[in-house]
């Protein structure tokens, strides 16, 4: 790991993290949120529901769309972080501002525990980890990313850069990293209402079960961190600090 990795950030520049665990269900699908509202409200109390944009959408169309299937239909709030809930999906949350992955992790580990003690995930098939990263600046300027056309660098105002980095030699483990210029950012929790770039990571783990959920999450989270800091140049780093 780079060593840089080790380094405080002051200036955290996540906007946005999200946990998916695509699974499959022992208990039927419809009464997955009742489940999970019930024993989230005995541990965080007053809770906030909402169901999502794609309950709009015919159930017949969400489960044949591959692009569907697996996303979340009902949002709870639980005051520190979110958890959404679909027929084939848990999602976990924290609310802007991120502080830091010790603060993050704990949520997660609560909502873990309560997870395996309802026993309502049979199989895991995969393990998202998504950090998404903005930057004030065009980041291809500043990045240890080199793109280049017949030796001319590319940085152009409207860049879009997607590569998917194999983790392990059995593909069971994959970086998705999606780097983009020229985009406006506005979130109000944040104070944020400014051009720049996004760096978006997804660690993909198609290698975990419940058993042995958490240490995945955790390897998750530092394959993401290694990858985020490789990319940080040392006057970005230096922004950063």
């Amino acid at each position: 790991m780079d060593n840089n990795s080790n380094i405080k950030l002051s200036k955290s520049p996540i906007i946005e993290t999200t946990l998916d665990i695509i699974c499959s269900f022992n208990v039927p699908t419809d009464v997955i949120l009742g489940i999970m509202y019930n024993s989230l409200n005995n541990t965080f109390g007053k809770l906030n529901v909402q169901g999502l944009p794609i309950l709009n959408l015919p159930e017949q169309l969400r489960e044949s769309d591959s692009n569907l299937r697996n996303k979340p239909t009902h949002r709870i709030d639980c005051g520190q972080g979110i958890v959404s809930v679909g027929p084939h999906i848990i999602s976990i949350s924290i609310l802007p501002p991120y502080k830091n992955w010790e603060e993050y992790v704990g949520f997660i580990t609560q909502i873990i525990t309560i997870i395996k003690e309802l026993n309502i995930i049979g199989n895991i098939h995969t393990l998202n980890l998504r950090y998404l990263n903005f930057l004030k600046s065009n980041v291809f300027d500043k990045i240890n990313l080199n793109i280049s056309i017949a030796g001319n660098k590319i940085s152009y105002p409207s860049t879009v850069l997607r590569t998917e980095i194999p983790v392990d030699i059995y593909g069971k483990m994959v970086n998705v990293l999606q780097v983009t210029n020229s985009v406006h950012v506005k979130n109000e929790a944040m104070g944020l209402d400014n051009d720049g770039s996004l760096i978006d990571i997804v660690v993909v783990n198609k290698n975990t079960d419940l058993d042995n959920l958490l240490n995945s999450i955790v390897h998750n989270h530092e394959s993401a961190k290694e990858l985020f800091f490789s990319l940080l140049s040392e006057e970005l780093l230096n922004e950063l600090i």
